[in-house]
């Protein structure tokens, strides 16, 4: 045979080996699979959190409202609101009216006419010139003034000018007087709180606050990044609503010296742990919703399963379904997002949905 023949028969059989070759090929290609990552489900309890807000104050019993002691004029004022004083420090000198000056020369006047009263009816109570209801009067009138007077003398009304003093180192955190000011008896001039008792007065949402109860961890925050959160408990939860804010009062106290960097009046973000809930937890990142409701992909045979759920409780990190899942199941974390049922995954597996105490509790880290 030619090699001119030879040429023809060469072509047809390279033909029909690549076209036997390449159907191999395709044949044994493997079937292509979606990689994913996936946790294991756990059984517990969450506890999930309640996030509120609330302002610096100082605690009732370290607080004091200075007022006027009686009728009389703002002299001078020596602070402003948000100073800071010390045990003693002058706050407002007053001068006293004519009219309280007045009333205490009275009440002087009044006292030494009792004495010489009483004395007088002494006397004739001796002679037999008077009754036993006649001195008793006459001594019950004595003290009455004596009363009278002790009582300007303790507001200050025996002196031209009288100083209000901070009864304790603080932060004045209300000040309501001006030099000239003639003011009522009665009317707050200053208040002075105390930074070494400082309390965070909170708003609850009304369903969070119908869980609670004295005694809840709470972790107070400067600001929403705050990598050192402050740790403490409530001492109060009201039972009512507030008329202004429509939410529920309750009470955390600031411990020291952990509070010491949060100035009176700041605002504070709480989160509080609310009671636990239980059920099967599972990573925040394995919840996917559509319009037929909440769902997550499981694992098993190498596809993807996916499962209708229902929320319990939530955390940042950490979510408990009430129903739909059991514990083990292995959950889809990482590439879910683009999951259809059945279809085929390259799972690796991560860590459990959350750790556990002793007791099977679910641990949710302290924010």
């Amino acid at each position: 045979m030619t090699p001119r023949a030879w040429k023809p028969l060469a072509l047809a059989l390279a033909a029909a080996l690549y076209g036997c070759g390449g159907t191999a090929q395709l044949d044994g290609a493997p079937t292509p699979r979606a990689q994913v990552r996936t946790a294991a489900a756990v059984g517990g309890s969450l506890a999930p959190i309640a996030v509120a807000y609330g302002t610096a104050v100082a605690a009732a019993r370290r607080t004091r409202v200075l007022v006027m002691p009686y009728e009389g004029v703002i002299g001078s004022v020596d602070v402003h609101a948000g100073d800071a004083v010390r045990l003693g420090q002058t706050i407002v000198t007053l001068a006293r009216t004519p009219a309280t000056g007045a009333r205490f020369s009275q009440a002087r006047s009044a006292l030494g006419f009792a004495e010489q009263d009483l004395a007088r009816l002494q006397r004739l109570y001796a002679d037999q010139l008077a009754t036993n209801e006649q001195l008793a009067a006459a001594s019950k009138a004595l003290d009455d003034a004596r009363a009278q007077l002790q009582a300007l003398s303790l507001t200050g009304a025996d002196q031209e000018q009288t100083a209000l003093r901070s009864p304790f180192s603080g932060v004045i955190t209300s000040l309501a007087a001006t030099p000239g000011d003639r003011p009522a008896a009665g009317t707050a001039i200053a208040t002075v709180s105390s930074r070494d008792d400082m309390i965070v007065q909170l708003g609850l949402e009304p369903r969070d606050a119908a869980r609670l109860a004295p005694g809840a961890p709470v972790w107070l925050m400067r600001s929403a990044d705050d990598a050192q959160p402050i740790q403490t408990r409530l001492i109060a939860v009201g039972r009512s609503l507030d008329a202004a804010s429509r939410l529920v009062n309750a009470v955390a106290p600031l411990p020291a010296p952990a509070g010491a960097g949060i100035t009176l009046g700041s605002i504070v973000a709480a989160r509080i742990e609310l009671p636990a809930h239980q059920g099967v937890i599972v990573p925040r990142a394995a919840l996917l919703e559509d319009a037929e409701g909440t769902f997550v992909f499981t694992v098993a045979a190498g596809k993807a399963h996916r499962q209708s759920v229902q929320l319990g409780a939530e955390t940042e990190r950490s979510v408990l379904l009430a129903a739909g899942l059991e514990a083990g199941a292995q959950v889809v974390v990482a590439g879910n997002a683009a999951l259809q049922d059945g279809l085929a995954v390259a799972a690796s597996e991560g860590d459990a949905a959350a750790r556990t105490h002793d007791g099977g509790q679910a641990a949710e880290p302290a924010p």
